[in-house]
């Protein structure tokens, strides 16, 4: 584990958006980034070239900002509130649609098709929901506090985190059905598939897990004390790992 700063991985100085920022998405193009200011209960656009940071006119009827996300094809931000889920213009950060939805925590897209998935805090559920005319197809219920969805790269496999069971849920998205169970050290909170692996970050242990994606094998365990939370592949394979103790882990 190489501990330092975001800027010795290549990336721009810090930017200061305010307003308790709780979540952060990026563009296909890697350009622009959303941030989900909680506390100003919208959200803003950072350039990532230049560092300009926008606060978006994005108002929501209500409600506290929790998550966000950009669609695959970059036209589309969604933004998940404490009981809705915002469809917005990319080019104007407007409201396009919205579905009512309770806390949806953490948003993750399917790589092809036209949905994302969103994990309910508190309920249990993962809501598929389509993105063109907003309404929920499928529900999948690992139960349990959950946390971080992912979704592999091939749109075959929906992965949860399950905070309050310590493991990782895995579904078949062709059929829906629960696949294979990955066992954390505790508390899986953050999420990511890069390939073969799914690495899995434990908030109440401080470790952060590799699993193979096939067998649900563990092929390493590393304690990085504090309390992780959502992982990032950079570029090189260099698994960069947030930490709210008030440092960043880069783990090769």
């Amino acid at each position: 584990v190489v501990t330092g700063t975001i800027k010795s991985l290549g990336f721009s100085d810090t930017v200061t958006v305010n307003s308790q920022p709780l979540g952060v998405a990026t563009n296909p193009a890697g350009t622009i980034g959303y941030v989900a200011l909680n506390g100003g209960s919208t959200i803003a656009t950072v350039n990532l070239g230049s560092g300009v940071v926008t606060v978006a006119p994005f108002v929501p009827a209500g409600g506290t900002v929790l998550s966000v996300l950009a669609s695959s094809d970059g036209q589309l931000v969604f933004v998940g509130t404490d009981s809705w889920l915002y469809k917005l213009s990319a080019s104007t950060l407007t409201t396009l649609d919205s579905i009512a939805v309770s806390v949806p925590l953490h948003l993750a897209a399917h790589p092809t098709q036209s949905r994302i998935y969103a994990s309910l805090q508190g309920t249990g559920y993962v809501e598929e929901i389509d993105i063109t005319t907003m309404d929920s197809l499928r529900t999948f219920g690992p139960g349990s506090t959950i946390q971080a969805v992912a979704v592999a790269a091939d749109g075959s496999t929906l992965y949860v985190a399950n905070e309050g069971a310590n493991r990782v849920t895995s579904f078949d998205l062709a059929t829906g059905s629960a696949g294979l169970t990955f066992t954390t050290a505790g508390g899986a909170f953050g999420l990511v598939v890069d390939g073969t692996v799914l690495y899995a970050t434990s908030s109440l242990s401080g470790i952060v897990e590799a699993f193979d994606r096939a067998s649900a094998a563990r092929l390493y365990a590393k304690s990085v004390g504090g309390a992780p939370r959502r992982p990032a592949v950079a570029p090189g394979g260099i698994l960069v790992v947030p930490n709210e103790g008030g440092w960043v882990d880069f783990i090769r």
